[in-house]
């Protein structure tokens, strides 16, 4: 059985060939990456490295040649990493399950977002558009629909632990933070299973931003001050942080979008397919907070 990781040098793909290589040999593994400046680490673990990007369906294809099961992680949506920045995130996604059809893949799994075909928020279009592309497309598949990452928040936890200003306008939202190892651990997983579920709503715990921040004091027994602010403020501070106008609006509709539920959906998949449960809010936070 041949396995192949997309974007395999990013931070989530490497957590994931991690995982593979401790279920099967490194010869069952192959690699998909971009820039084949980055090769060099995955070669001295074993892995087969094939390079081609989401814009290019012939280059994907014959990466994917012999190949039996494909972890299909979706775009960073940042046109600029790609040698054809014309091409938009669903573009590079009808390029690559294009691809995988013509290639006689016979299982792929797709990195979603939570709740993504009902999801209001503007991250989740994208997504939705991908998975209606995998039901038309006549493949095997799975969709990962993944909650946040801790790791989103490590400059707030960071500059918290420090003493700084914990500052949330998202009110009593939730979120179900996990860990990015946790997530990339189910995806390896999941492509040992013989019969998978269709969506796997992937997710921590369901907490608010007072819940994070009252982990994180305990955590790093550190004190520093909470405060609920408005969308707003929240943007203003941003601003104020260096961050530009563009970005520190999306941030502050974001925060707005988790007020609204867009991240709150319990669901005990994660740990069905990590076979355990998954790091606390504590534990999570200790491993991140060195």
């Amino acid at each position: 059985m041949k396995y192949l990781v997309t974007a395999a040098s990013g931070k989530l793909g490497t957590f994931v060939i991690d995982y593979l290589l401790k279920k099967t040999n490194a010869e069952n593994i192959i690699a998909m990456i971009r820039d084949p400046k980055k090769a060099a680490n995955l070669e001295q673990k074993g892995i087969e490295v094939r390079i081609a990007d989401y814009t290019h369906e012939k280059a994907m294809e014959a990466a994917f040649q012999g190949v039996d099961k494909v972890l299909f992680i979706s775009s960073n949506a940042n046109p600029n990493t790609l040698s054809d920045p014309t091409f938009s995130r669903i573009d590079q996604h009808r390029a690559v399950i294009n691809s995988l059809k013509n290639a006689n893949v016979k299982f792929v799994a797709y990195t979603s977002l939570v709740n993504a075909k009902a999801s209001k928020t503007f991250l989740a279009e994208d997504h939705r558009n991908t998975e209606k592309l995998l039901e038309e497309s006549g493949l095997n598949y799975t969709v990962l629909r993944n909650n946040w990452y801790l790791e989103n928040e490590l400059s707030l936890l960071v500059n918290a632990s420090k003493g700084n200003l914990f500052a949330y306008s998202s009110e009593e939202g939730k979120v179900g933070w996990a860990l990015e190892r946790e997530y990339a651990e189910a995806a390896a997983n999941v492509l040992f299973i013989e019969n998978p579920q269709l969506i796997y709503e992937l997710g921590g715990t369901s907490s608010t931003y007072a819940e994070l921040a009252k982990a994180l004091k305990k955590a790093t027994n550190t004190d520093f001050d909470v405060k609920k602010i408005s969308q707003v403020e929240y943007k203003n501070l941003l601003k104020e942080a260096g961050l530009a106008e563009n970005i520190a609006e999306a941030l502050a509709s974001f925060q707005n979008d988790i007020q609204n539920g867009v991240l709150d959906l319990p669901s005990n998949d994660l740990e069905i397919l990590l076979e355990r449960k998954p790091s606390s809010l504590f534990e999570g936070l200790k491993e991140l907070i060195q």
